[in-house]
C-alpha cells in the first residue's frame, strides 16, 4: 500500500500511465465497440479510383438503358472532377467499350449545352 501512495506522489509516472490508459480505452471504444461506420457518402467525397468506378458504372448503365436523366444526375454527382476522370477512362478504357464511352461524353454535352463539345483526347 505504501508503493502505490508514494508513485502516486510521482506526477510523471501518473501521468503517463494515464495517457497510455486513456489512449487504450479510446482505441478499443473506437476500433472495437463503437468503430465509425460511413454511409451515403456522394461520388464527390470519394477517392479518385472510386470516382472511377462509379463513372464506370455509369457509362455502362448509360449503354444498357440509355436513360439520359439519370446518367445527367450521376455525371453531376461526381462534381468538378468529372472530366478529369472521364479523361482517365477514355485513356485507359480497360474492359468498357470506346464506343460507349464515347457515346456517354456526348450525351452530357448535348444535355449540358454549355460549351461546344470538346474532342477527348487520350492522355
Amino acid at each position: 500500500m505504501t508503493s502505490i501512495g508514494v508513485m502516486l506522489k510521482k506526477p510523471l509516472p501518473v501521468a503517463l500511465i494515464a495517457i497510455l490508459g486513456g489512449l487504450a480505452l479510446g482505441l478499443l471504444m473506437g476500433w472495437g465497440i463503437w468503430p465509425v461506420e460511413w454511409s451515403d457518402v456522394p461520388p464527390e467525397k470519394l477517392g479518385v479510383t472510386y470516382q472511377e468506378d462509379y463513372l464506370r458504372m455509369a457509362i455502362d448503365s448509360f449503354a444498357a438503358t440509355g436513360n439520359s436523366d439519370t446518367a445527367q444526375a450521376r455525371w453531376e454527382a461526381l462534381g468538378s472532377n468529372a472530366e478529369a476522370i472521364l479523361a482517365t477512362i477514355v485513356s485507359h478504357p480497360g474492359y468498357q467499350a470506346p464506343g460507349d464511352i464515347v457515346a456517354f461524353h456526348l450525351k452530357q454535352y448535348r444535355l449540358a449545352r454549355k460549351q461546344p463539345l470538346q474532342p477527348l483526347a487520350a492522355a
